[in-house]
């Protein structure tokens, strides 16, 4: 098991890592092109240590070489609200937090507010510590360059947490 790092390479250490890759070059190519997905959503699914998060860096990379902005997210983050608040939640609830929050990201992106982006999508500042450059390829690339219309993929690590 080796930590996952933004700079290296993916590996494939299977044949299935390649097939996966492949699907996911895909699914982004797919996305960029208005063709129709056959689902909305989909996961990386593994025990701890196996290359989730290197995975997510790895779509990560081929979203930005594609002109799809993604947006990083630690779980625990995105769904701070749902984890802290005493109250239950509905899944169109936390639809629309996300969306807000979504929302509020293009809308400093387009502004080229950085700190506000940060503060929404790293609001503990683990991200920033640990692979910033998640951050900061979106803030290079999409800073002052986000319109309506701009293709978004959001990137959610450490559910298991």
């Amino acid at each position: 098991m080796s930590v996952a790092d933004y700079n290296k390479k993916l590996e494939y250490l299977s044949n299935e890592h390649e097939i996966k890759n492949k699907e996911i070059q895909e699914i982004l190519d797919y996305y960029k092109d208005d063709k129709s997905l056959k689902y909305i959503a989909y996961a990386v699914l593994g025990t701890y240590g196996v290359g989730k998060t290197q995975f997510l860096y790895h779509i990560h990379k081929c979203s930005i070489e594609r002109e799809i902005m993604p947006l990083y997210f630690l779980a625990e983050d995105l769904f701070k609200e749902v984890i802290t608040e005493d109250r239950q939640w509905t899944p169109g609830e936390v639809y629309s937090l996300i969306e807000d929050k979504i929302t509020k990201i293009k809308e400093y992106l387009s502004v080229a507010n950085s700190s506000e982006v940060k503060s929404i999508i790293d609001p503990r500042g683990k991200v920033m510590s640990d692979s910033p450059e998640v951050i900061e390829r979106v803030l290079e690339k999409f800073s002052g360059n986000v319109s309506e219309n701009s293709k978004i993929i959001s990137l959610v690590d450490e559910l298991e947490g």
